[in-house]
């Protein structure tokens, strides 16, 4: 089976999935993986509208600091910069920005500052930040290296900037 063939087949059982259940936990979970399968395969404007749609469908079922609805704003938060460095005249890294950053605070709280799972989201909004290259986001890079390294490795970066 082809990726285009198995996305057809993620949106059809979705569509029967909504008709028989309504939202739900696991009607959610399949609009999620259709998702990451358009994220996957490249297709980052349908991705990040699926991604949406879940987000708030998480927000409403399971409540925004649930780890799902923290886990969607992530993946949002990632097509959305895939689209900012693949998709010609895409701009909008503010929102992924925003969207990594919510993700990481919620993350943190209920997992602590100090687990992996944290620390690689935390790289992730480092990464983002990065791209983004926009002086509004040094803060922001202060508050994601600061899951990541020391004082020492936060002075250099800021200077390796400069």
């Amino acid at each position: 089976m082809s990726d285009g063939e198995a996305i057809e087949t993620f949106r059809d059982l979705l569509k029967r999935m909504e008709r028989a259940l309504g939202e739900n936990i696991v009607t959610l979970m399949t609009l999620k993986t259709l998702a990451c399968m358009l994220h996957t395969n490249g297709e980052f404007g349908k991705a990040i509208k699926i991604y949406e749609k879940c987000l708030a469908g998480r927000t409403k079922v399971l409540g925004e600091d649930h780890r799902q609805t923290l886990d969607t704003l992530n993946n949002l938060g990632a097509a959305l910069n895939m689209a900012n460095v693949y998709v010609k005249g895409f701009h909008d890294h503010g929102k992924a920005s925003e969207l990594y950053e919510r993700s990481l605070e919620g993350l943190e709280a209920h997992l602590g500052k100090n687990q992996e799972r944290t620390k690689k989201r935390a790289f992730n909004f480092s990464t983002l930040l990065r791209i983004s290259k926009s002086e509004e986001r040094l803060e922001s890079l202060e508050k994601a290296h600061q899951w990541l390294c020391d004082d020492e490795a936060i002075r250099l970066f800021k200077e390796s900037l400069s």
